[in-house]
């Protein structure tokens, strides 16, 4: 549907996180407008894999909700502290 409107502005979301192919800062959004109704639509686009999402106001559009930001890095494990004990190599004990 945006194909068939002007597209006005085009602008790159810093963060932002492409839902199919999970590359960052990769995602322009592209802003249009219907020259007759003045409808404004908008489409966020991955410019590495192609993926395409329209959202906007007006009938037949559907929110595609918040985008998703930066993937959480998983926690480390938690490493438990071991003594260690220094020996002496003059020692007659070892």
């Amino acid at each position: 549907m945006l194909d068939m409107l002007e597209v006005t502005k085009k602008r790159f979301i810093a963060g932002a996180v492409c839902p199919q192919c999970d590359e960052v800062d990769r995602i322009v959004v592209e802003v249009a407008q219907h020259s007759i109704t003045l409808t404004e639509m908008s489409r966020r686009r991955c410019v590495s894999c192609g993926f395409a999402d329209e959202y906007g106001e007006g009938p037949g559009t559907r929110v595609s909700g918040i985008p998703k930001g930066r993937p959480e890095r998983p926690k480390s494990a938690t490493v438990n502290p071991v003594q260690v004990r220094i020996l002496d190599p003059k020692d007659p004990s070892l």
